[in-house]
């Protein structure tokens, strides 16, 4: 079967998205799939997301069910497959929509969890289902170059250096950073020394911002510098001279841009609000 993406349901400025596929595959397989070609199983923070992901199934006919991230893991109840805490936001991670008399174990073999329509079930994983994958939308380079470089290389292999324009994209652009191998990781966020303001590469403004303290706006010296993550730590952004050679993190899917699907898996995307 080859590759397909159906079109966009909702867009939102956040390179999180959600991906059905179709390929039905027991829980675990379905997991080394979604992290294989995506970033995890699909994990639902909320009840805007979750009517969102349960429209959007029942719009390709998923009714009879599809294998979401949440799994019992015996020592730890239940529990998301991906388990950054910076993915989640307050009360994010214990949300859960059972349906009646849910989860019930039965026979014992009923650790993993399927999403019918906008309710929950547990299941036997071992059981081939279709399921849903979620994807940051975000590859880490660990590969040391300029800021103009790193700028250049996002551009002609992905979509262009990251934009951090919230809250929810410092936390999956603080996951990404965690596995660089320079301190700081390089931003799409440049001085313009003319004008005396800091810009994104983005076209999409806003006014988030997470400094160190005594950077950016109103800092010393950021004629000739550009934007960058502390790779640890608080993940606070700082002003880095252009020429310096760091790992950096591209994005890979803009509202110009679609997703590139895994060969042999029929796949259907959209984005959602975190």
């Amino acid at each position: 079967m080859g590759s397909q993406i159906a079109g966009t349901v909702a867009t939102v400025a956040t390179p999180r998205q959600i991906h059905f596929v179709d390929r039905p595959m027991s829980w675990a397989d379905a997991l080394d799939f979604c992290r294989a070609n995506f970033s995890d199983l699909a994990s639902v923070g909320g009840r805007e997301e979750l009517a969102v992901l349960a429209s959007s199934a029942a719009e390709h006919r998923y009714d009879g069910g599809a294998w979401i991230g949440l799994h019992d893991d015996v020592i730890n109840t239940w529990q998301w497959s991906l388990a950054n805490d910076s993915f989640y936001g307050d009360g994010e991670r214990e949300f859960r929509r059972w349906r009646r008399n849910e989860p019930n174990f039965f026979l014992g073999k009923q650790n993993c969890t399927l999403m019918r329509r906008s309710r929950w079930t547990d299941d036997d994983c071992e059981l081939s289902r279709r399921f849903v994958c979620y994807d940051d939308n975000l590859v880490l380079i660990r590969e040391n170059r300029t800021w103009m470089e790193a700028v250049s290389f996002c551009r002609q292999h992905h979509v262009d250096l990251v934009s951090v324009l919230s809250d929810a994209v410092q936390g999956l652009v603080a996951q990404e950073a965690r596995g660089a191998s320079t301190p700081h990781v390089w931003l799409g966020l440049r001085y313009a020394c003319i004008l005396h303001f800091w810009f994104w590469v983005s076209p999409e403004g806003g006014c988030y911002s997470n400094w160190a303290p005594g950077r950016g706006p109103g800092g010393p010296g950021n004629c000739g510098n550009t934007g960058a993550m502390e790779a640890g730590g608080g993940h606070r952004w700082v002003s880095l001279p252009d020429s310096e050679q760091l790992n950096f993190i591209c994005s890979t899917c803009s509202s110009e841009y679609g997703h590139t699907a895994p060969t042999g898996a029929r796949t259907r995307s959209f984005s959602v609000a975190v």
